[in-house]
């Protein structure tokens, strides 16, 4: 067993340039240990706000707390997601997700492993046109 405390002990953070697009609130709860076992923090997006294409060594799970968002999986289509949703993205799955443009976004997100950061990503773009940088 492992019992990984919440919140960790500091304030909340606007998330950066070189990973978010727009105005980002991120919460942490708890971050990965030794490199072992998940991160875990609430993150409330504004209208329109999103974070870049990402992936995760081991997987994410996000449960949509508020509002409604967009989330997609390179060469997929976008989909609307909404409060009470959970979405899981398999491990290395390349993925970024965001606020709708007519309401803020929340969620609380379960991450596993290493995080790879890609380019911004495009509300209007079509399905898997990222490039990794």
């Amino acid at each position: 067993m492992k019992l990984i405390r919440g919140r960790v002990e500091e304030a909340g953070q606007w998330g950066d340039k070189e990973r978010f697009t727009g105005g980002v609130m991120l919460d942490r709860m708890a971050v990965i240990v030794d490199g072992d076992g998940p991160s875990a923090g609430d993150t409330l997006f504004v209208p329109g706000a999103r974070c870049h294409w990402h992936s995760h060594a081991g997987g994410q799970i996000l449960i949509v707390k508020a509002g409604e968002g967009y989330v997609q999986t390179s060469g997929a289509p976008k989909h609307l997601v909404r409060a009470g949703d959970i979405v899981y993205f398999s491990p290395g799955e390349k993925s970024w997700h965001g606020a709708s443009e007519r309401t803020y976004f929340v969620h609380t997100a379960i991450s596993f492993g290493e995080t790879s950061w890609f380019e911004e990503a495009n509300l209007d773009s079509s399905p898997g046109e990222s490039r990794q940088r």
